[in-house]
């Protein structure tokens, strides 16, 4: 057997490597072997190419000398952030703007806005604009700090070749890039760059015995740091426990010394428990202060057990079992004595963890939220990654259990393979932690180059520098397509919508309390909730729903309703003057809306096998959504157009416009006199102000002695979406004796709620002329 194999058959991974350049080489033609000294150089090569594809994926940001963020969060931070510069270092923690008219607290930890906030400040920039500059470049500088935790951390366990190539993966890394370009002024940038740093730092304390006081306390602040980035940070703090609980396992049977693995990691978890300790009872920390508290109770139990089975020296495998049959009775007691304090809160937090990662429940309701196996479009695109990092993780266990050279790594070693696991496991449960497996996916398939690489070299004779370059070739290419495919991403919120918000900013009076939110304003704008935040950052207006889910469930009762009296007593109840519509929520987002609304969506669609759309039903054109979006309002009473996009999308015949703004109106009321076998409707026609011209129709309620008929519009001219002449009533039957009245509307009359009683002669300045229209004209449109 060769003496570079192990026993089993495989290449020392510790064999020394020829630097990384040279499998570039190979793949340029030529072998470049750069003296150590060039490793700085090397490394902050790498940090550039992953900053200037983080500027280059992000350049869409920047139109027209404006920052465009590209997603939904993102506006919200920013208006926490310009805040928090106005305030520093204080957040918003309650804002009367979301949930109108109740409000709500603000449960995301504050770090990320005030980092943002601290350097705007110290840089002097006190502008919006300025302001939000600095909030989308940030995250980019975030992202690339990030590569170079990646190099440190695989330097450690591996070299630096192995290093180099798994930071370059991370430069290029295609979901963790789509969070770190510039314009994304998310969380989730600080969020993963702690999560390694404080990973790396326990590596460090696990592994250099001479400074591991220092490198624990270094990851318990960057676990403290953590908590106040991410009200999930318990959901990371568990890789600690499943490591520790593996490591005493392999402890005990190799019969090491348990303080090795028990002291830096107790020591890590106190410094992050000493520090979230005066933010305790707050909403946005309690649960990473509780899982803090469970995990130490936890390991030290662990411990204890791990100590009394090796004095008893039992087998290895008594840990395990003792843990296991320990964690049910703690289980038990959570459930039987919930209601004392700790136990209660551990329950819930271990409960409510395990059900939001795993459970699937958001499945078609958030995107982000749902399980890799539920989007093949996305397992499509990464599948190939997460393969290779499965079959990487198979080698290294391998190797570690067989032949791993350097005895002190190992801890380590261990470390990374429960954090590379877990992350992996996160992302079956739900797709948004892309953002941190695709750097872990990176690493692995570093790994897994450089262990192939030794049986090609040792097997080839002569061929190797072809073989590696195809190789190289094969595990690069997939994550650069996928990287670059994500350069060309534009932001979320599209011109239309732009030009709409900008629009309501414009044309609505502005409501009171922006920077003092403990105040409620004077009314609110209802949209669907993904479209929340950019409302209330780009327009200034309060919002039913936003992207925390706040007053989701009367946002999807309002658009589902399929009566204007139901849509008609949601808007009152909730304060709304606007409601915001677009071409999205009847067809790729109605199907969402139902099951937010607890509804089947075949009920309104026929589902499509693989779509997440369908041809309409009966429901879907009696919803209050539809009959906004599709039919602008027809035969509504309340909801008068005023506004839409300048885009037209095909999706009905004629063509519906993107984006359109309803205004919530008392209605003017018409009052005919008809017989019992008569009906009566007023017509009118509108142009919008993008010079599209529709009639809109509404249908009398009968009453005693005739019909009344509530309209929205008026026939002054308010907005630029107007009336053209006055209303066309019609009273007849349906053989076709009919009369016809034109009657003019005020703006007053509209917005007062005004009867307008044609029947008595003090209204009689409203009736402008008689007209008569053909006999067939008449009976089909009374019957509309």
């Amino acid at each position: 057997m060769d003496k570079e194999q192990d026993k089993c058959g495989g290449p020392d991974i510790h064999k020394k490597h020829p630097p990384l350049n040279f499998y570039i080489g190979v793949f340029m033609g030529s072998y470049m072997d750069a003296p150590k000294w060039h490793e700085a150089l090397e490394v902050i090569s790498v940090f550039i190419l992953g900053l200037s594809l983080k500027f280059i994926a992000g350049r869409s940001c920047l139109q027209d000398g404006k920052v465009i963020f590209f997603g939904y969060d993102e506006f919200y931070h920013m208006r926490r952030i310009l805040y928090t510069v106005s305030h520093f270092p204080n957040a918003i923690w309650f804002d009367s703007y979301v949930n109108y008219p109740y409000g709500g607290n603000i449960t995301w930890p504050p770090l990320f806005d005030q980092l943002i906030a601290a350097v705007a400040w110290v840089l002097g920039r006190d502008t919006q604009h300025e302001i939000e500059l600095v909030g989308a470049i940030m995250p980019a500088i975030i992202g690339s700090i990030t590569i170079l935790v990646v190099y440190f951390m695989i330097k450690e366990l591996f070299d630096r070749n192995v290093a180099l190539f798994s930071a370059f993966m991370a430069a290029i890394a295609p979901n963790y890039l789509l969070r770190t370009m510039i314009g994304v002024a998310d969380h989730h940038c600080l969020e993963v760059l702690l999560f390694l740093l404080f990973i790396m730092f326990l590596i460090f304390a696990l592994t250099r015995a001479e400074r591991r006081s220092p490198f624990a306390i270094a990851s318990g602040v960057c676990m403290a740091a953590l908590a106040y980035t991410w009200l999930g940070a318990a959901l990371y703090f568990a890789v600690i426990l499943i490591y520790f609980a593996l490591q005493i396992t392999v402890d005990i049977n190799q019969r090491s010394d348990l303080k090795e693995t028990l002291t830096p990691t107790l020591t890590a978890l106190g410094i992050a428990l000493a520090l979230t300790l005066p933010f305790r009872g707050t909403d946005w920390l309690s649960s990473s202060f509780t899982g803090l508290v469970g995990i130490i109770f936890a390991i030290i139990l662990l411990s204890g057990l791990g100590r009394a089975i090796s004095g008893r020296s039992a087998h290895w495998a008594a840990l395990p079992a003792a843990a296991l049959a320990l964690a049910g009775v703690l289980i038990l007691m959570a459930k039987l004595f919930g209601g004392f304090g700790i136990m209660q809160r551990l329950g819930s937090l271990v409960i409510s963890g395990q059900d939001y990662v795993f459970s699937g429940g958001f499945t078609g309701m958030i995107s982000e939220a749902e399980p890799l196996f539920a989007r093949p479009d996305i397992l499509f695109s990464n599948g190939w990654s997460i393969l290779l990092s499965i079959v990487a993780l198979l080698v290294l266990v391998r190797r570690m259990r067989y032949s791993w050279p350097d005895v002190e790594k190992r801890k380590g070693l261990l470390l990374f393979l429960v954090f590379a696991a877990y992350s992996l496991m996160l992302t079956f449960g739900q797709v948004r932690f892309l953002y941190i497996s695709s750097i872990t996916t990176g690493i692995l398939i570093s790994i897994l180059f450089f262990s192939i690489s030794e049986y090609v070299t040792e097997a080839s004779r002569g061929h190797s520098k072809l073989l590696l370059s195809l190789l190289f070739l094969l595990l690069v290419l997939p994550v650069v397509s996928h990287s670059y495919e994500i350069t060309k991403m534009k932001p979320a919120i599209d011109n239309d919508w732009i030009e709409s918000i900008k629009w309501l900013e414009q044309n609505s009076n502005t409501t009171s309390y922006w920077n003092d939110a403990s105040k409620t304003p004077e009314y609110s704008v209802l949209c669907w909730w993904d479209y929340g935040n950019w409302v209330l950052y780009g327009a200034k207006r309060p919002v039913v729903a936003n992207n925390f889910q706040y007053g989701v469930g009367d946002a999807t009762k309002f658009y589902l309703s399929e009566d204007e009296k139901a849509a008609s007593a949601i808007l009152d109840s909730r304060g709304s003057k606007y409601v915001i519509t677009d071409y999205k929520m009847i067809s790729s987002k109605i199907r969402s809306i139902a099951l937010w609304a607890g509804k089947d969506p075949s009920d309104y669609i026929t589902i499509e096998q693989d779509t997440r759309s369908g041809s309409p039903k009966e429901r879907w054109y009696k919803s209050t959504v539809v009959r906004l979006q599709a039919f602008d309002g027809d035969d509504m009473g309340h909801m008068r157009l005023i506004h839409e996009s300048p885009t037209a999308v095909a999706i009905l015949d004629p063509p519906v416009h993107m984006v359109k703004i309803f205004e919530y109106v008392p209605g003017a009321v018409i009052k005919v006199a008809a017989e019992n076998n008569q009906r009566a409707a007023a017509f009118l026609n509108v142009t919008t102000n993008q010079g599209r011209s529709f009639i809109f129709i509404k249908s009398g309620v009968p009453v005693e002695g005739g019909y009344e008929i509530r309209v929205p519009y008026s026939t002054e001219r308010r907005y630029d979406t107007h009336a053209t002449d006055s209303y066309l009533v019609a009273v007849g039957d349906d053989a076709g004796t009919a009369k016809f009245l034109r009657v003019n509307v005020t703006e007053d009359d509209v917005t007062s709620g005004e009867i307008i009683d044609l029947t008595a002669a003090k209204h009689s300045d409203h009736l402008n002329v008689q007209a008569s229209l053909q006999d067939g004209w008449l009976g089909s449109n009374l019957d509309h």
